[in-house]
C-alpha cells in the first residue's frame, strides 16, 4: 500500500496528524522521525503550513504478533477485553466484507457452573480485539450483550462491530450540511474524525466533488457510500478499526472450488433479471445553465436477450468534474453483482495453502448445479467464519470481477 502525501494545514501538529491517520497520537514520534528530513524545524513540536510529509500506511490485513493461550489451537477465536483473553466459545460467527464499513462478530457460550468473569457489562461498549489464532480479524467495540438461563443451563452471547460502527450509523451533526471541493476521504475524515476513527486510502478516488450536500438527519455512512459509488471505490474497515477506501482487486486465486469435492459443501445462486437494465442513464443538469448532460452504460447480457429496459439515475452533484459514464458503469456493476449473488459454504476457515479465506481475494469455482459450467474466477465479496459444535465452516459470497471494475460482463459461466 503506497504512502499518503499530506500537506500541513493550519492548526495541524504531528500529534493531530497521527491521530487523524492512525487513530493514535502516540505514533507522533515515529511519524516525525519518518519525516525528519522533510521538515524545516527539526523539532517535533514545530511544523509549518504548506510543508509536505508522507504518511506511511500499514496493510489492511497486516498481522501483529499475537501470542495465543498455550492451550488454544491454531484457529481459536479469542476476544481480548481489558487485556484478558477470552476463548472456548460454544459457537461463533465473524463476518468481513469488501464493501461494508463495519465488520461484525458474535460469540456464544453455554455453561452450567459459574465462569471466570468475562469483563463485559450492559451498555459498556467495551473495546475488543478479535483474533483467530495469531491473526487479528477486527478491532472494535461490544454493543450487544444477551444472557439467559433455562434450569441449570446458562448462555451468554456477545456481539459487536469494528470501531467505525459507533460512528457510521450516527446522523451527520456538522452544520451547514454542505462542503465544497472535497474528495471522499477528506469528507470521511471530517465526519468520523471526531469519533477517533482514522481514514486510509488505497485507491484512486478521482476528482474532488465541487459541492456535497447532505440531507437533515442523513447518516454518515449513507452519504459516504453514495459519494464512493460515484467514484468507483468502496468503503470498508481495516482489521485495526480504520475506515479504508479501496478498489476491487481480486488477487489470487487463493483456492479452487469444484462441486463434488469435499471442500465445497453447499452452494446457491439466484439469477435475478429484475436487477438488470439494458441501459443505465445518468441524467444531470449543468450548473452554468447550458442544459442537461448524460452518462450511459450498456448491459450486454440484457441487450443480447433482446430486452430493452432503461434506468435513469441522478448523481449527488452536477458537472463539471464528474465523469457521468463512470457513474453509470458503477451503477451497472452494482446491479450485476446483486443480480447473481453466489453463496457457497466450504469446510474449515483456511485454504489449501494454510491462509484464512479473505475478502477481495479470488477463487476459481466450477459448480454445474449452479449453472457455473466452466471454471470461473470470482471475487470473495464477503466471508463469514462459522463455529458450531459440529465444526468450522466458511460462508463465501462471490461476485464476478467485472461487477466492480466498471467493465461490462465478459465471462458468462452459465454458457456451456
Amino acid at each position: 500500500m503506497p504512502d499518503i502525501q499530506y500537506t500541513v494545514q493550519k492548526n495541524d501538529s504531528i500529534s493531530s496528524i497521527a491521530q487523524r491517520f492512525y487513530g493514535d497520537p502516540a505514533k507522533a514520534k515515529s511519524l516525525f522521525e519518518f519525516n525528519r528530513n522533510r521538515l524545516r524545524s527539526g523539532d517535533i513540536n514545530i511544523i509549518h503550513v504548506g510543508e509536505e510529509i508522507l504518511i506511511p500506511l500499514e496493510d489492511k490485513n497486516q498481522k501483529e504478533e499475537i501470542v495465543p493461550p498455550d492451550n488454544a489451537d491454531e484457529d481459536e477465536v479469542i476476544l481480548t477485553i481489558s487485556g484478558k483473553n477470552n476463548y472456548g466459545w460454544t459457537s461463533a460467527t465473524i463476518t468481513r466484507a469488501m464493501d461494508q464499513p463495519v465488520d461484525t462478530f458474535q460469540v456464544d457460550l453455554v455453561y452450567q457452573n459459574d465462569i471466570d468473569g468475562i469483563p463485559v457489562a450492559p451498555f459498556g461498549y467495551e473495546r475488543v480485539r478479535v483474533t483467530i489464532g495469531k491473526t487479528i480479524i477486527l478491532n472494535g467495540r461490544i454493543d450487544v450483550l444477551n444472557v439467559s438461563f433455562s434450569g441449570n443451563s446458562k448462555t451468554i452471547s456477545i456481539a459487536g462491530r469494528s470501531l467505525a460502527g459507533i460512528a457510521i450509523d450516527s446522523s451527520i451533526e456538522t452544520r451547514p450540511l454542505e462542503w465544497a471541493n472535497l474528495k471522499v476521504s477528506e469528507l470521511a475524515k471530517i465526519l468520523v474524525g471526531p469519533f477517533g476513527i482514522s481514514v486510509l486510502v488505497d485507491a484512486d478516488e478521482g476528482a474532488a466533488f465541487e459541492l456535497i450536500q447532505a440531507e437533515p438527519g442523513e447518516k454518515i455512512i449513507d452519504l459516504l457510500n453514495k459519494l464512493a459509488s460515484q467514484r468507483g471505490v468502496f468503503i470498508s474497515s481495516t482489521n485495526k478499526g480504520q475506515l479504508l477506501i479501496w478498489e476491487a482487486e481480486g488477487e489470487g486465486p487463493i483456492q479452487t472450488l469444484e462441486e463434488g469435492d469435499q471442500i465445497l459443501m453447499t452452494g446457491s445462486v439466484t439469477y435475478n433479471g429484475q436487477e438488470r437494465f439494458t441501459q443505465i442513464v445518468v441524467d444531470a443538469q449543468q450548473r452554468d445553465g447550458a442544459g442537461p448532460i448524460q452518462g450511459k452504460a450498456t448491459d450486454s447480457i440484457v441487450k443480447d436477450a433482446g430486452i430493452n429496459r432503461t434506468l435513469i439515475v441522478t448523481p449527488n452533484e452536477t458537472p463539471e468534474g464528474v465523469d457521468l459514464d463512470t457513474v453509470a458503469e458503477w451503477e451497472r456493476g452494482k446491479r450485476a453483482a446483486s443480480s447473481m449473488p453466489v453463496t457457497v459454504s466450504v469446510k474449515g476457515w483456511r485454504t489449501d495453502s494454510g491462509g484464512l479465506y479473505t475478502e477481495n481475494k479470488s477463487v476459481l469455482i466450477t459448480a454445474p448445479s449452479l449453472f457455473i459450467f466452466k471454471q470461473t474466477k470470482m471475487i470473495i465479496k464477503s466471508m463469514t467464519y462459522n463455529l458450531t459444535p459440529d465444526g468450522r465452516t466458511t460462508s463465501l459470497s462471490l461476485i464476478l470481477p467485472s461487477a466492480y471494475t466498471k467493465n461490462d460482463v465478459e465471462v458468462r459461466p452459465w454458457q456451456r
